[in-house]
């Protein structure tokens, strides 16, 4: 679309008066702009352009640092006087850099760069550009997010636009630059594991009194404990043994009285656990031979099991009286 421009003076003002009301815009590819104040809307400023052509690290013989470029242009960019350039880590500011002279902003490219230096080596911009903070030191967690230009027209308007694209990291990682770098050592390690034990009670327990016929109190033998150290995944059963009753005082055809291990019945509680680890007791039973009275299950690592298990004896209706009669109850465990 074509406009005629009118010819005669009149018609010249009442044009010019019309580019005098129109709003001052930063055009596109990577940065966004709005007029962002009302005094921008003079005569003469109607044409500029911002335009992004670079947001990036840099590592160098020149410097190491964020490099931030873009392209000023349209009719009216002459009539810009200064130009900040900030960057941005959420909402919060990191470092501003601003030029220093018009004579530095324009050029026949239009085309400019800042560099925001947290190392400097052959680069030197110090005629361009005054550094709002020399000291800036980039951290891991401060990684830039938004680079912002804003420009300043003769007659005092500002205009910004902004770069909110992804950091590029072409030359170097935000790690590199920050002095984060990460390399990897291969190791190895072994977990050994321990052994399964049981520690029984040794005291001796006196079980009760009883007439032939009838049964003994029910009567706690103490504590067994189970210490599975293997840091395994394999289970375990405790088991569980008595001898007969023997007397060493009455004696019946010359051999000692005795009452038989099958008299006795063993009672296994529910065991208190540690650990990743099921325990079922099995009770009540004789243990006149090895019987297994606590079983482990579903095993993840060391864990252990403590219960004290309680003896009753029926006394055979033929057993002889004696005061001394005497067994042995053995544990363990595999």
């Amino acid at each position: 679309m074509s406009t005629n421009i009118p010819q005669n003076s009149a018609q010249r003002r009442g044009f010019r008066k019309i580019l005098a009301m129109g709003t001052l815009l930063l055009a596109t590819a990577g940065f966004s702009g709005i007029a962002q104040s009302a005094s921008a809307a003079q005569p003469g400023n109607a044409d500029i352009t911002v335009e992004a052509v670079g947001y990036n690290t840099h590592i160098g013989d020149n410097y190491e640092g964020i490099s931030v470029g873009y392209t000023l242009g349209g009719d009216d960019a002459l009539q810009v006087e200064s130009v900040s350039v900030a960057l941005y880590s959420g909402t919060t500011l990191l470092v501003t850099n601003t030029s220093k002279s018009t004579s530095q902003i324009i050029n026949k490219a239009g085309q400019f760069s800042t560099a925001f230096r947290t190392w400097i080596g052959t680069y030197n911009s110090t005629g361009t550009w005054n550094f709002g903070d020399m000291s800036w030191t980039p951290e891991l967690e401060l990684k830039p997010t938004k680079a912002v230009v804003t420009l300043t027209d003769s007659a005092g308007g500002t205009y910004t636009g902004e770069k909110t694209t992804p950091l590029s990291e072409a030359t170097a990682t935000w790690e590199q630059l920050v002095g984060v770098t990460s390399g990897e050592t291969p190791a190895t390690m072994a977990v050994t594991g321990g052994t399964l034990d049981i520690t029984v009670s040794t005291g001796s327990v006196y079980l009760g009194a009883a007439v032939p016929g009838q049964s003994t109190p029910r009567t706690p033998l103490g504590d067994m404990v189970i210490t599975d150290a293997r840091a395994g995944q394999l289970g375990w059963i405790a088991s569980a043994a008595v001898t007969e009753f023997t007397s060493a005082t009455v004696t019946v055809d010359g051999s000692p009285a005795t009452i038989p291990a099958s008299a006795v019945a063993y009672t296994a509680p529910t065991a208190d656990m540690t650990g990743t680890v099921t325990v079922t007791a099995t009770s009540p039973k004789s243990v006149d031979s090895a019987a297994a009275v606590q079983t482990a299950t579903a095993v993840t690592g060391n864990n252990t099991a403590t219960w004290s298990p309680t003896i009753v004896v029926t006394v055979p209706a033929q057993a002889l009286a004696a005061t001394d009669y005497a067994a042995t109850f053995t544990h363990s465990v595999s």
